[in-house]
């Protein structure tokens, strides 16, 4: 390949993401070029005096000892700089690999022993930054198996090459649940980048999640990740899966961790949707629920659940618990229409379910709850508390509209329209008065 188109790939790169380490100033960048299938990369670090820069284009692959360049892509190339030291790798027209290495002013050949001993060094460096992680993992999976690859993952420089190297060795097919456990554990304790750990974590979901000791593993590595985002991330790849109930419990603690409101609530979505939640786990989510401080985002878990249809009575007690915890009139109201939308479970409390009212200031919203309770079968009892509970609204125009429609929908009874009478009276206005009396008629 020549050095000019070379060096035209390393000008094309796209900048799609930055790992910062503490101490450490560092970005990879990478993009694909204009045919489609070649990548090139982009690596600097500077840390502690050094100033370390690789580029690379295509597939490069080391030999089994990793101390030369076993392979190039034909389109590709290697650049390599750090302080004084410089090496240039590339193919001619034959296939061969040419190497172009400076060790500060002096030109070295890989001919001698001098320039075999700088060109292993640095691959010894690239390699530490995670260039070529396949097949390193594969020659150590050869050689000594996950251990191994995991040692050598110790050692290494960044996140971003720790991240490769355990993802690639979760691609192996033989790993027992031993070993994804520990590989787990690993991404937890070795990687600091959020990002870096919620992508090994996500691309192998599924192999986590069919070994119970190593979906225990992974649920302890998620725990480990402080940014809400990720965090998220990982557990709506999770609920991708067929889950047991234990699993889901684990998922639902790990919601009950992230901050963001938004996030929770999506991720609590995607619970709801899965449809798994019976039992301790209706109440546990129900728990979780509470810790959202956003009402359009509590409101939204709550009509999703509702939506899904209210087991029993506990459950429909809870509920009513976490509609009285929002302070919005409009999304208050809006839950309680919803649930007053399903089947009342006997046995479920009206007087509590109408004690609600009173967190809503908003006659408006008020009175649209009102007339949903008296679209529901309701005992002579239950439509004299709902009558009493339609005075406590101030607006002339909003009681009387609710009191109208009582009028149309309740039985023919004395104690009834005695405690209709008597709700009438409050209404001050003269013109909405007539109206809820000729209601009657």
């Amino acid at each position: 390949m020549n050095k000019q188109l070379f060096g035209l790939l390393l000008l094309s790169l796209l900048v799609l993401s930055a790992n910062c380490q503490k101490n450490q100033s560092s970005s990879y960048n990478t993009s694909t070029s204009g045919d489609g299938k070649l990548s090139t990369h982009h690596m600097t670090i500077s840390n502690d005096g050094t100033s370390l820069e690789i580029k690379y284009a295509g597939e490069v692959r080391f030999n089994d000892d990793e101390t030369a360049i076993q392979s190039l892509d034909p389109k590709g190339g290697l650049f390599y700089r750090k302080n004084g030291q410089k090496l240039i790798a590339e193919t001619d027209d034959k296939g061969n690999i040419v190497y172009e290495m400076y060790d500060g002013s002096t030109k070295l050949s890989i001919e001698t022993a001098a320039g075999k001993q700088f060109l292993a060094n640095i691959i010894k460096d690239l390699v530490n930054h995670g260039i070529d992680a396949k097949g390193s993992v594969e020659r150590l999976y050869k050689k000594g198996g996950s251990s191994a690859v995991l040692n050598r993952v110790e050692t290494l420089k960044s996140d971003y090459a720790k991240g490769i190297y355990l993802d690639h060795l979760l691609q192996q097919p033989s790993l027992a649940s031993g070993e994804l456990s520990t590989i787990a554990e690993k991404a937890g304790t070795l990687i600091s980048s959020d990002y870096e750990k919620a992508k090994v974590l996500s691309k192998s979901t599924e192999r986590f999640m069919a070994e119970p000791k190593a979906a225990q593993a992974y649920f302890a590595a998620a725990k480990t990740i402080n940014s809400d985002y990720e965090k998220a991330k990982v557990l709506k790849g999770v609920l991708a899966h067929n889950l047991s109930t234990e699993l889901y419990d684990q998922a639902i603690r790990l919601t009950g961790d992230i901050h963001s409101d938004y996030e929770k609530a999506g991720v609590l979505k995607g619970m709801i949707e899965k449809g798994k939640l019976e039992g301790e786990n209706y109440q546990k989510l129900l728990d979780v629920v509470t810790l959202i401080h956003s009402d359009y985002e509590k409101a939204g878990v709550a009509i999703r659940l509702i939506e899904k249809g209210i087991p029993n009575k506990q459950a429909y007690d809870q509920l009513i618990k976490v509609s009285g915890q929002i302070n919005s009139d409009y999304e208050h109201a809006r839950v309680l229409k919803r649930l007053l939308d399903q089947p009342v479970p006997a046995g479920v409390d009206f007087e509590q379910v109408l004690g609600l009212l009173n967190n809503i200031g908003s006659d408006y919203e008020k009175a649209g709850v009102l007339k949903k309770i008296s679209n529901k079968e309701l005992s002579p009892e239950q439509w004299v508390s709902l009558i009493q509970a339609t005075s406590g609204v101030s607006s002339n125009y909003e009681k009387s509209g609710v009191l109208v429609q009582i009028a149309r929908l309740m039985p023919k009874n004395e104690k009834i329209e005695e405690a209709y009478r008597q709700a009438a009276k409050t209404v001050s206005s003269d013109y909405e008065f007539g109206k809820v009396m000729r209601a009657l008629e």
